[in-house]
């Protein structure tokens, strides 16, 4: 068995029916439910608008954070290598006031040693003379 299409015939506008009702109007209780729905319907909208509002805002104050916390660490890196370069100033110094801490024990050893004093010759006389403690600038008064 094979199985067709049947055809019909064509529908043919009705030349009584070319007008257009109106929808009936809701009833009272009805038209109560829908102005609840109206009115829940805009209520759920504003909060749905303060909220990504609210969300936006949130946003901000969060990039604001972000960015003042990225100072800080850029803040906090500098700092960390100013104190480092104060360190290794401050062993350099360390190391210079040693030395020169010896290199002064050791004029000081020297300069109170009299026989190893150099003797200055006096253009006056014909013989030398040790130097005074008083003719040396840092004995001045």
């Amino acid at each position: 068995m094979r199985r067709g299409f049947v055809l019909l015939p064509p529908i043919l506008p009705n030349p009584f029916s070319n007008f257009i009702t109106a929808p009936p109007k809701p009833s009272v209780q009805s038209q109560f439910i829908l102005d609840a729905m109206d009115a829940f319907s805009q209520r759920e909208d504003d909060r749905w608008t303060h909220m990504t509002e609210s969300i936006d805002l949130l946003f901000a104050r969060v990039g604001e954070i972000d960015r003042t916390q990225q100072r800080m660490a850029s803040q906090l890196d500098f700092s960390t290598k100013v104190m480092y370069q104060m360190l290794h100033d401050q062993q350099a110094i360390a190391k210079q006031l040693e030395v020169t801490s010896s290199v002064v024990a050791r004029l000081a050893e020297h300069h109170q040693q009299p026989n190893s004093a150099p003797v200055r010759p006096d253009p006056n006389s014909s013989t030398e003379v040790l130097p005074s403690r008083s003719a040396h600038p840092s004995h001045r008064s």
